[in-house]
């Protein structure tokens, strides 16, 4: 995903819709309805992406920042750094809770398009946070302490939930 994104090939419905007119027939956002969904708009403009960005920024980057704009947060996806004072000191390093934010919203954005598994924000967390999870059991393990594994019960339940979706 970040290779698409740095590369500028991300499938946005603007460019779905010229290459493939008869399954994307609109270029309109299926999300939020705004009549353009253009690369901007497909990574941080539709408004619940923006919300999920504010929630993820406040949590993992820079707790103090009230409200973060998209601009800095496509500085951070394109440049692949943050400024030192937005480092947010924690268990999760902030790069990693962006590349991660980054994969849940493709999750969820394809989810939507191919599955009807509705977009919203807390779906969204849902596979945000257990990403993070795999991501701090897989370092504990690394580093030889015991670790709690997955509830598999959980999982499935949501897994047949969300129509199938693999989160794993």
């Amino acid at each position: 995903i970040w290779y698409r994104l740095l590369h500028n090939k991300l499938p946005y419905k603007a460019l779905l819709n010229r290459f493939i007119p008869a399954f994307f027939t609109s270029s309109a956002c299926r999300i939020c309805e705004n009549p353009m969904e253009d690369y901007s708009h497909f990574l941080l403009y539709c408004p619940i992406k923006m919300t999920f960005w504010q929630i993820i920024w406040k949590e993992y980057v820079n707790s103090a920042e009230h409200a973060v704009s998209p601009s800095t947060v496509l500085i951070a996806l394109l440049t692949l750094t943050l400024q030192p004072s937005l480092n947010n000191p924690g268990t999760v390093p902030a790069l990693l809770a962006i590349g991660t934010a980054l994969e849940s919203i493709w999750v969820s954005h394809w989810a939507y398009t191919f599955n009807d598994v509705p977009f919203t924000v807390s779906n969204t967390l849902t596979i945000f946070n257990r990403k993070i999870n795999r991501y701090q059991q897989e370092l504990l393990i690394s580093s030889g302490r015991q670790h709690k594994p997955y509830n598999l019960e959980n999982i499935f339940q949501f897994a047949s939930q969300s129509d199938g979706i693999s989160l794993l």
